[in-house]
């Protein structure tokens, strides 16, 4: 598994618009949301491209494991 880190290097340039779209607004749509790099990548290039608005939906986020509350002293 990729750190957060190593997930943003990765989506740095994995995006491409042929064709600049100046005031347009778009959704874009990702199965799970990590860490949101994969989102953010992707919107950054949108709005570079003249993109107007940019809207992220996911459908779920990864199960996260309950950290221990050290201020209850447990």
């Amino acid at each position: 598994m990729l750190s957060s880190i190593e997930r943003k290097q990765n989506m740095d340039k994995a995006f491409e618009v042929k064709k600049p779209m100046k005031g347009i607004t778009i959704g874009i749509i990702d199965d799970v949301l990590t860490t949101g790099s994969t989102m953010s990548a992707c919107a950054v290039m949108l709005k570079e491209k003249g993109f107007q608005s940019v809207f992220a939906i996911s459908c779920s986020t990864p199960k996260l494991e309950k950290k221990k509350d050290l201020s209850q002293g447990k």
